[in-house]
């Protein structure tokens, strides 16, 4: 049985190990995009950020004003080149709930979550570093809701998205 003060010492664990693999995912992320520096990329994400912001702080207060007190993750969806996922990515916005289906059976993860849109297509996974302190929650039935905060790339690179889990505490 999880109390709240537990998911919340698991959250800062996570967080921890999330800010290093973060930065080495996006080092890799930058050089496999053509980026030669941080500069360059801001540049880019500059005006991406402009039109997306609005919506996505709009469905965030949406999110976080009509649900229960909970832990919150910040996270990106892994795994989205694989399988034609760059598709429904492509049609994905701000605000968009997602569905966690556990894969048990998964050959390369016990703890293998996978995150569907609302028509059922698979779009990616969460990174094995949350998923190993996520998937025993989610087999305890604690509620975790996911949504869309952001879709990054386009215009010829591959898409990206970050998301928001909230981990419900009762």
């Amino acid at each position: 049985v999880y109390i709240k003060e537990d998911i919340m010492s698991h959250i800062g664990e996570i967080e921890a190990e999330m800010e290093i693999e973060e930065a080495i995912d996006h080092e890799i992320w930058l050089e496999e995009q053509g980026y030669h520096d941080e500069e360059a990329y801001a540049l880019t994400r500059e005006e991406e950020y402009a039109d997306a912001h609005s919506d996505a702080e709009l469905s965030r207060r949406n999110f976080q004003e009509s649900d229960e007190e909970c832990g919150k993750i910040y996270t990106k969806i892994r795994g989205v080149t694989y399988d034609n996922r760059q598709a429904f990515i492509k049609e994905l916005s701000a605000g968009d709930l997602l569905f966690l289906k556990r894969e048990t059976d998964n050959p390369y993860d016990e703890n293998a979550i996978a995150f569907f849109n609302e028509r059922g297509d698979k779009l990616g996974y969460i990174s094995k570093n949350i998923a190993r302190w996520v998937a025993p929650m989610i087999d305890d039935n604690i509620i975790i809701s996911a949504m869309v905060q952001n879709i990054t790339g386009g215009s010829g690179l591959n898409y990206g998205v970050d998301v928001l889990l909230k981990i419900r505490f009762n």
